[in-house]
């Protein structure tokens, strides 16, 4: 007889995951040459570094998308073993698309604030940092249970 990976475990693990995607979100979101940081995720995200910059929607509507994939998760805790498959599809998708804008954040804020900034060249935004890099992992590692969930054979 196997053991049966249930619906519960596979939530918990996605929320704690998610956790760790979206408090990580306070390290750095960018590697300067400069050396000069612009700040968190959420800086970036919202434009916090002075009135002048802009708020990016799309990094704004990816962090959404994980605290949507996380609303998920909790309530897939409430689930038994019926209805697994468009939960694992639901929390794969939104958890695969927010980790993913999160590695898109240095065109996106660049395009955001391109009044502001101008040049990619200018800014001496090279690489991705911490704060950009670990919520997308950890969005990533959130997604797998609902890919188990989605791939998993019905048992007889």
């Amino acid at each position: 007889m196997k053991k049966k990976f249930p619906v519960k475990i596979a939530s918990a693990i996605s929320i704690l995951a998610i956790i760790v995607s979206v408090f990580s979100m306070f390290a750095p979101a960018f590697d300067e040459d400069a050396g000069s940081v612009r700040g968190s995720f959420f800086d970036v995200m919202w434009g916090l570094q002075s009135d002048a910059y802009q708020v990016s929607i799309v990094l704004t509507v990816g962090f959404c998308l994980l605290l949507l994939a996380f609303l998920l998760a909790c309530f897939g805790l409430t689930l038994t073993d019926k209805g697994t498959r468009l939960y694992g599809l639901a929390l794969l998708i939104l958890a695969v698309a927010g980790g993913t804008i999160c590695l898109f954040s240095i065109p996106l804020y660049v395009g955001a604030n391109a009044d502001v900034i101008g040049n990619i060249e200018n800014t001496g935004v090279t690489t991705l940092g911490a704060g950009s890099i670990v919520p997308a992992v950890f969005a990533y590692i959130a997604a797998l249970p609902g890919l188990y969930l989605l791939l998993k054979k019905k048992e007889a």
